[in-house]
């Protein structure tokens, strides 16, 4: 959906981390990556139901993050855009690191 991208990115950056969008393989240099999926469903807005982010180091996964609202958790952060959403998972990836 539109602002995804953009909201992913300017959270990441956020925690301090140069960022770069790309398609195919990583770019030269490119010692860490992200892969994302995001589906969205439209329930009067559209509205994320589920997202998925993956930290990589090269080959190796060192980060998960998910979002499913068909966990009772997920109730309280509702319809609509998904920087909250969103900024959970950025939260466990970034924070600490």
């Amino acid at each position: 959906m539109d602002g995804f991208l953009p909201e992913l990115k300017s959270q990441i950056t956020g925690y301090g981390i140069k960022t770069q969008l790309w398609s195919g393989y990583n770019p030269d240099g490119c010692r860490y990556w992200l892969s994302y999926t995001a589906n969205w469903r439209f329930d009067f807005v559209p509205n994320m139901v589920y997202a998925e982010l993956k930290l990589f180091d090269q080959t190796t996964l060192i980060g998960y993050a998910e979002f499913d609202d068909k966990e009772p958790a997920w109730a309280h952060y509702g319809l609509g855009r998904a920087d909250k959403k969103l900024r959970y998972l950025t939260e466990a990836l970034f924070a600490k690191k």
